[in-house]
């Protein structure tokens, strides 16, 4: 429990910074780029007109962030234009750019765009996460690293499908029975395990890390494609007409 001192809680009740929470929960996935995402949705609402802020140093960025595992210039400027991107693709009009000399962060005036509504899948109420088909996942998953909804427990379509799995579950929404339900009839905990372990994977493999920042700007992307066409209810019932019963791995 985190308890706010009184002083604390007036004055966010009082100087409360506009921000898209549903937008804050597609990016859950990276938590990174949810940082850099709240950070700039006070930067920028805050912010008297153009300005600069200093990627390194005492001030710099990188402390605000605390990302002191990205100390080195290069390697942090990487991943924050992987972030940005992500980032644009529920914010387009994010005014936040590296600059050219690469040592600083140029900001300006605005405030964090909301996303259209939309319907999602057995919730029966409006949310703003993306409807993105469970057939979509698996197949832009599927373009990096093979099939993943195959039988069987080979490493590499294991690694697909449990990555699917992670997406479809913090960036897409599904319920983890569905998701089972989707990869052959796996039992949901099977499901839990796979995001569990991609979770993990995210804190100590950087080549996972960089991989997922890649497909949820991807599949954010084709989710404000299809915002207007919430998922159909063919499409859910065809999950449960073609998965056996659940099982595990």
């Amino acid at each position: 429990m985190v308890v706010l001192s009184e002083e604390f809680y007036r004055e966010v009740q009082n100087h409360p910074i506009p921000t898209d929470l549903e937008a804050a929960k597609a990016l859950s996935s990276s938590p990174a780029a949810l940082d850099l995402f709240t950070w700039l949705s006070y930067r920028c609402f805050t912010a008297k007109g153009r300005e600069r802020v200093p990627l390194f140093g005492e001030f710099g960025l990188v402390s605000q962030l605390g990302s002191v595992e990205y100390a080195r210039p290069r390697k942090f400027r990487e991943k924050l234009e992987g972030w940005l991107t992500v980032i644009r693709t529920m914010w387009p009009e994010c005014p936040a750019v590296i600059d050219r000399d690469g040592t600083g962060l140029i900001v300006d005036c605005a405030r964090a765009v909301l996303i259209q509504e939309a319907i999602m899948p057995d919730k029966g109420r409006n949310s703003t996460i993306w409807p993105i088909p469970l057939s979509q996942i698996e197949e832009i998953v599927s373009a990096h690293l093979g099939p993943g909804r195959v039988r069987g427990k080979a490493p590499v379509p294991c690694l697909s499908r449990q990555v699917s799995m992670y997406l479809a579950k913090h960036v897409a929404g599904w319920n983890l029975p569905k998701i089972g339900r989707f990869y052959n009839g796996r039992h949901h905990t099977t499901v839990l395990h796979a995001v569990e372990k991609i979770e993990r994977l995210r804190k100590t493999d950087e080549a996972i890390d960089a991989l997922l920042d890649v497909l949820t700007a991807t599949l954010a992307s084709e989710g404000k494609a299809s915002l207007l066409t919430p998922i159909s209810s063919a499409h859910l019932e065809l999950i449960d007409a073609v998965a056996p019963p659940s099982k595990t791995l």
